[in-house]
């Protein structure tokens, strides 16, 4: 359902325990402005992070733009911070990006985006990602579930050959 985002201190803090050691002081008082509702302040620390790759920060300025939190709300510019995790191979993006195409919130609606970006979150145990994944298929035609895990298994060998 559109705007069923995940928006409290536990889900930040989960966010957090996953940065490395460098980034942790900024990523951390990003977080402990969030708590506060200072969200500029939380936009302004993870800003940088953002560029630099960090994909938590990434999908954090993602919710901010989503839920209009210290920036005006821009649905594309939350989807473009989602999908930049997302690439990156960050599960929490990957699913918020399928739901956002299977929705079509804020985006062209797109099954064969969605059961792409599900599968890939499923695969790494995202929520209920494989499950909104089969309820897409049904909705689908062969070809597009095809093509669909084509791109998945395209993804992942790019990913690997990235990383040798």
């Amino acid at each position: 359902m559109p705007g069923r985002v995940p928006a409290g201190g536990v889900f930040l803090l989960l966010c957090w325990a996953l940065v490395s050691s460098p980034i942790t002081a900024d990523f951390t008082a990003g977080l402990e402005a969030y708590e506060r509702a200072e969200y500029a302040t939380a936009l302004h620390e993870w800003q940088p992070l953002a560029d630099a790759g960090v994909v938590e920060a990434q999908f954090n300025l993602g919710l901010l733009y989503y839920l209009g939190r210290g920036v005006r709300r821009d649905v594309a510019v939350a989807h473009a911070w989602f999908l930049r995790a997302a690439k990156a191979g960050y599960a929490r993006a990957q699913y918020r990006v399928a739901e956002m195409y299977e929705l079509g919130d804020g985006v062209r609606k797109d099954f064969v985006q969605a059961h792409y970006w599900f599968r890939l979150a499923g695969d790494q145990k995202e929520g209920d990602a494989k499950k909104r994944r089969r309820r897409l298929a049904k909705k689908m035609t062969p070809e597009q579930i095809a093509y669909a895990d084509m791109l998945a298994r395209d993804y992942k060998r790019d990913r690997r050959a990235t990383r040798e």
